[in-house]
């Protein structure tokens, strides 16, 4: 009788056990972003077969309720959402040019029209890289409320200035332009940089403390906002245990601030994949976005809010 108990017993407990791992590892699995997590991002490609919305977020902007996104594949075409407050795309266009489409910005010419600033060529050749500007057109409010589904893109224009990696940036008062260009940061009046004047340039070298990691590693130039004349700098890998840096520079390229972005701060597993790509300043507030990829499928998506 007692064998009878003590089997009855360790059947329940081994279901029990088992069923205790089973909700464990759920938790572990669906592990939630806390601290400075602010949503997932689910851009779209609309080309109805090759989907490449899996590839990384490479630049964002905030525009009203939500962002435009921008992403490439292998610099042969560029892919163009408008993402809501819920980080699901309401537009997505493709358009084929030879565009890395690092980090990206926009100036607002009216009510429901836009100029968009990103990077053109080939990126990671020497003097190859440039900017390119595209019109966008909106569909106008009605109450109050914008159908960004029926958002139009225009033709792009194409500055070759000359540069390596270029990553550019508008100012806040879109009068200037700041831009990356190999291991320096390049800023000046928007017409001198877009016209390639470069004896009207300014520039500065960025700091070697952000362009390597703890233990030597190359950190990668991921992103550049600018505010109140002060340039917002973003480097890091996507290796998961590889730091990831801010640094803010004035325009004598001194630096202000220095910020690292924890890989354990982000409060959630990741798997192969942790590499920060793009950033936008909403009012006084920093916000950029981190690719996270498991063992299986593509880059998933996440915009965090920086303490600065």
């Amino acid at each position: 009788m007692y064998k009878k108990y003590l089997k009855i017993y360790l059947v329940v407990v081994g279901a029990v056990l088992m069923q205790s791992c089973s909700v464990l590892g759920y938790f572990q699995a669906n592990k939630k972003v806390s601290g400075d997590y602010v949503l997932e991002l689910k851009p779209k490609d609309s080309h109805p077969v090759h989907d490449r919305s899996v590839n990384v977020i490479q630049g964002i902007a905030s525009f009203e309720d939500g962002y435009f996104t921008t992403q490439t594949t292998a610099s042969t075409y560029l892919i163009f959402n408008y993402l809501g407050a819920d980080g699901k795309s309401q537009f997505a266009a493709r358009l084929t040019v030879g565009s890395h489409a690092q980090d990206m910005s926009y100036e607002q010419i009216s009510e429901d029209s836009l100029v968009f600033y990103t990077s053109v060529g080939e990126f990671d050749v020497d003097d190859a890289s440039g900017i390119m500007t595209f019109g966008v057109k909106l569909a106008p409010k009605v109450n109050g409320v914008r159908d960004m589904s029926k958002t139009i893109v225009g033709k792009h224009t194409i500055h070759h200035i000359g540069f390596r990696n270029c990553t550019p940036t508008l100012s806040e008062d879109k009068k200037s332009i700041a831009l990356r260009s190999g291991d320096s940061i390049i800023f000046g009046d928007k017409k001198d940089i877009l016209d390639g004047d470069i004896e009207r340039f300014s520039s500065f070298e960025l700091s070697i403390d952000q362009l390597k990691g703890a233990q030597g590693e190359i950190l990668w130039f991921q992103g550049i906002t600018m505010k109140d004349n002060k340039i917002y700098c973003l480097t890091g890998n996507n290796s998961v245990g590889s730091q990831k840096k801010i640094f803010v520079y004035n325009l004598n390229g001194e630096v202000l601030k220095k910020m690292e972005i924890k890989e354990d701060d982000l409060g959630k597993q990741v798997g192969t994949k942790l590499e920060p790509e793009g950033m936008t300043m909403i009012g006084d507030d920093l916000y950029y976005t981190m690719m996270i990829k498991g063992k299986v499928g593509g880059n998933r998506k996440f915009l965090f809010k920086a303490n600065i």
